[in-house]
């Protein structure tokens, strides 16, 4: 589990976030909860610059729309964004 939100960050890693949504089922009503979705989050939005940064090929247009809508979802339950995340998304993704 610790090395999950690792894999996350991959582009195109559709496989282990169906597994940390598995996670995020089991671990719902738990105190950990939480923290596991700042590292989702975290993940998810250093998955979007890797992607960004990349390439702008439009065959992974899907992936991101799928990726920025797990973005918003998580964004609803994490109030705290990591402001260093945050900026490098932003930049990766106006250029």
């Amino acid at each position: 589990i610790d090395q999950l939100p690792a894999a996350l960050e991959k582009a195109e890693n559709n496989e282990s976030w169906t597994v940390a949504d598995a996670i995020s089922r089991v671990l719902e009503n738990s105190e950990e909860l939480h923290s596991w979705r700042r590292c989702l989050l975290s993940a998810c939005m250093k998955g979007l610059i890797v992607m960004y940064n990349s390439s702008k090929d439009e065959s992974k247009q899907e992936v991101e729309r799928s990726m920025l809508l797990r973005l918003e979802e998580l964004l609803r339950f994490v109030e705290e964004v990591d402001p260093d995340d945050w900026y490098s998304l932003l930049k990766a993704g106006l250029k």
